[in-house]
């Protein structure tokens, strides 16, 4: 008898032997979903297997919180919990990072407490007293909430004290808006925008520097008058202590003439710049930039 005159139709099967058919394989295979969160599926109808790549952060089993959004935690970052059993979300200025502060103290004989130039902990300060490391509590303690330190005796006149500790809420890059225009070097010169100002024909203060720091200044100024028409200028303004000087040019407008005019006057050392609306009011804009005396 030849195996090749017969096929499965002709064949019986065994109780334990069967056929290979591709429902049975499908039927035999199977997936289980530990985290029960439906991640990873399979569909024995087809035999194909699924996975869920698209989970956010907060679907994440090994995500620690209670938050079910970001909603109020713009620029937080992703760190390991302290148990190390998982991941959080955390605002950055609680986070430590290898920031190490100094501040030194000169003893005067009676004073106890001195106020720190920077916030840290008890834990994380190490404190020396003419070069001799104090211990916490026996010699000191430290307020982390208002930045003070209090010795348990006063520091002797001309001795030394020196805290070193790292620093709390060292925020590792620089925020949206965080840099302003006083952190500048006194040796760069920026534009720096000026709120707006209504001036009307009595004329409104819009922009005023302080005359014993600064010798001049420059100014471009923007004017709105509520009606579609608009006017910008440059001007120089310069002082000699008693009086102000100005001069304006490139001036630009878009309706039938200029809105107003821009003059300045000395305030006591304050030099002021003054827009005069030639009818109703106008809103100024001013960017300036300042020379030192």
């Amino acid at each position: 008898m030849s195996l090749s005159n017969y096929n499965t139709d002709n064949l019986v099967e065994g109780s334990t032997n069967l056929y290979y058919t591709d429902a049975r394989v499908r039927a035999a295979v199977g997936v289980t979903d530990v985290a029960g969160d439906g991640q990873v599926s399979y569909d024995s109808a087809t035999g194909v297997f699924s996975v869920d790549t698209s989970k956010a952060l907060l679907d994440l089993t090994d995500y620690i919180g209670t938050e079910t959004d970001y909603a109020n935690m713009a620029n937080f970052v992703l760190s390991v919990n302290e148990l190390g059993t998982g991941v959080e979300l955390v605002d950055p200025s609680t986070l430590n990072f290898a920031t190490i502060r100094r501040q030194t103290i000169d003893g005067d004989g009676t004073q106890t407490t001195f106020a720190l130039d920077f916030t840290t902990t008890q834990t994380d300060a190490m404190v020396f007293v003419g070069g001799v490391i104090q211990d916490p509590v026996t010699h000191y303690t430290l307020d982390a909430a208002n930045s003070t330190i209090t010795f348990v005796q006063a520091i002797p006149l001309g001795t030394q004290v020196v805290i070193m500790a790292q620093a709390i809420a060292a925020v590792p890059y620089i925020e949206t808006g965080s840099v302003t225009f006083d952190k500048f070097s006194a040796d760069i010169k920026a534009y720096k925008q000026q709120l707006a100002v209504s001036a009307g024909t009595g004329g409104a203060v819009v922009d005023s520097f302080d005359g014993t720091s600064y010798r001049s200044g420059k100014y471009i100024i923007q004017v709105d008058d509520g009606n579609g028409s608009y006017e910008t200028r440059e001007a120089l303004v310069v002082h000699d202590g008693t009086n102000a000087y100005i001069t304006e040019y490139a001036l630009v407008y878009t309706g039938t003439g200029l809105i107003g005019d821009a003059s300045v006057q000395m305030n006591g050392n304050n030099v002021e710049l003054v827009y005069t609306a030639n009818a109703g009011t106008a809103t100024v804009k001013v960017i300036s930039t300042y020379i030192d005396v």
